[in-house]
């Protein structure tokens, strides 16, 4: 099994798959290629020296094709791809840019849950900071150290294991050495250890996670057009901007209406500027339907509760969701014919009980036949009786 395989380059994945009879290559495309300092022009020559040149080119380009290329341009069927596609390490804010722009909408946010709808985990913060001619803006670095102090002194009587794990990154290497030192100066071992700090550059966060993240972005308002061709870089951005669980502190040094549209950059902050998860209205419910209906106006009469129907819930639409005295109780319609016929699949059943949701399926024809039955397990799931 070879594991964040877009950072696997060719040669050194090949001695690995000779010795196994099967091979699983896992890794996401999005994210960040090895890193290579094999110029072209050598890789020609090996090309000549070898008698190679008959073989495709992606066999022999080491320095642009990882093994997760490779692989993906050479599988026979569709059948040995398996989408990886529940999420499970960031809030739902922090994540939505990157499924929307990179995914295109295809994870199903599996951290999603009623209490978080609303909740805000990304924020940003102007700073009126200049990056020096050493590439370094110490303004937003010295905001940052604030900051971490701060988390780091909130939590000093927490015990290790529940305390925030910090990250701090930067896209840019002087920036980085900076943090580096600073965080090395100002902060003990022990602090260090006992948050896990890690400061680097997005290569150094790929395959990484932290609970709480802050990214220096030390772009200005004399920032050359250069260092947003690198910030473009799809990949580098990606990696970025997701290896938040629960908090992502920006920080830029200048106003966002200053930058360019066009860039990656610009979108997301924009794009974080909106409201935080937009709460569930309803409007995109499917049609009245009998037995729902039914079954809603049943429940409705046992106690004063919120119901909502087709309720989104860890990347899965829910058939009924029950709100009562602060728990949130979740119904499965089945067999009624219409838009709630279908049962959830055995799999998205096991995920929600893993992530600690409660499910009751209701079969539409023990509903008719044995609805005192079924009305009492109702009460029972609810809690009611």
């Amino acid at each position: 099994i070879i594991d964040e395989a877009s950072q696997c380059d060719i040669a050194s994945a090949l001695p690995v798959l000779q010795r196994g009879a099967k091979a699983t290559i896992v890794g996401d495309p999005k994210q960040l290629r090895h890193l290579s300092f094999l110029p072209v022009s050598q890789q020609r020559i090996f090309q000549e020296k070898y008698q190679l040149s008959h073989l495709p080119a992606d066999y022999l380009n080491y320095r642009d094709c990882s093994i997760l290329d490779m692989v993906s341009a050479r599988i026979s069927s569709q059948k040995q791809v398996h989408f990886l596609d529940e999420h499970y390490r960031s809030l739902p804010e922090i994540i939505a840019f990157s499924n929307h722009h990179f995914y295109d909408g295809q994870l199903k946010i599996m951290t999603q849950t009623p209490q978080n709808q609303q909740d805000k985990s990304v924020f940003l913060e102007v700073i009126n900071g200049k990056r020096n001619t050493q590439g370094v803006n110490m303004d937003e670095a010295a905001t940052i150290l604030n900051k971490v102090r701060l988390q780091v002194e909130k939590e000093k009587d927490i015990d290790p294991i529940q305390s925030q794990s910090i990250g701090i990154l930067s896209p840019f290497r002087e920036q980085v050495n900076y943090l580096q030192k600073e965080v090395s100066s100002q902060f003990s071992i022990e602090e260090i250890l006992k948050h896990q700090i890690l400061v680097g550059t997005p290569q150094a966060f790929q395959g990484e996670e932290k609970d709480i993240m802050f990214i220096s972005f030390a772009v200005d308002g004399d920032t050359h057009p250069s260092t947003f061709q690198y910030l473009n870089r799809e990949d580098v951005f990606n990696v970025s901007i997701t290896r938040a669980r629960t908090e992502q502190y920006l920080f830029i040094s200048t106003p966002v209406e200053m930058l360019a549209p066009q860039h990656l950059l610009t979108k997301y902050l924009r794009n974080i500027q909106q409201p935080a998860v937009t709460k569930y209205t309803g409007k995109n419910a499917p049609p009245p339907d009998d037995f729902l209906e039914e079954v809603e106006k049943t429940i409705s009469q046992w106690a004063d509760l919120q119901i909502k129907k087709n309720y989104p819930i860890a990347g899965i639409e829910i058939d009924m969701a029950v709100f009562y005295q602060g728990k949130t109780f979740f119904i499965d319609l089945v067999g009624f014919p219409g838009n709630y016929e279908n049962a959830i699949p055995l799999h998205r059943w096991k995920t929600l009980s893993n992530l600690g949701f409660q499910l009751f399926a209701l079969p539409y024809c023990l509903w008719e036949l044995e609805k005192r039955t079924c009305e009492i397990a109702l009460k029972k799931f609810l809690q009611l009786i």
